[in-house]
């Protein structure tokens, strides 16, 4: 006997969930624009003071910050995998909105008696597909040493966010 009715699991898991994966997928795009916009910014910026070293002597500090905040983003980019999220929530969002649709226009596959089964099975599944992809890229990132660890020592090599579960919705 079901304990949710279909409008229940529509309200307070898919649309949660499609909200959730929307936001997320928004926020990591934020930042991977904005920190690759001030990557460029830099990388150009290296490249025209370089020119001016030997006229401007003090320019060496600044050439050399730049190169020590570009190194520093290049870090930021491997541990937390702005585009890689931002990709990878977006897909996820976009492929629960279309079973949700599927399932309440009755297309198949829901257009059999036991469409909300099917549609609660393949929407868990997507999710639970995302949960596991999070779930191995932390275990592999807790057995694999990168060049990231040194700048996240004492910090507990932080990671992107899981996304949402049931339990934390």
């Amino acid at each position: 006997m079901p304990t949710m009715t279909p409008e229940q699991y529509l309200q307070d898991r898919i649309e949660d969930q499609i909200r959730w994966y929307g936001d997320r997928s928004r926020s990591n795009q934020t930042t991977y624009r904005r920190l690759r916009t001030i990557e460029i910014v830099l990388a150009a910026s290296i490249l025209l003071l370089a020119g001016y070293v030997g006229e401007v002597p003090s320019l060496r500090v600044v050439v050399g910050a730049a190169g020590v905040l570009l190194a520093v983003i290049a870090g930021v980019f491997s541990l937390y995998r702005f585009h890689e999220n931002w990709v990878a929530y977006r897909n996820t969002g976009e492929a629960l909105k279309r079973e949700k649709f599927l399932y309440l226009t009755g297309a198949p596959p829901y257009s059999e008696p036991n469409g909300f089964g099917q549609f609660v099975a393949r929407c868990e599944a997507l999710m639970g597909s995302e949960q596991e992809k999070w779930t191995a890229l932390f275990k592999a990132n807790q057995q694999v040493p990168t060049s990231a660890d040194a700048a996240t020592a004492g910090t507990g090599g932080a990671l992107p966010e899981p996304p949402a579960s049931a339990e934390t919705s």
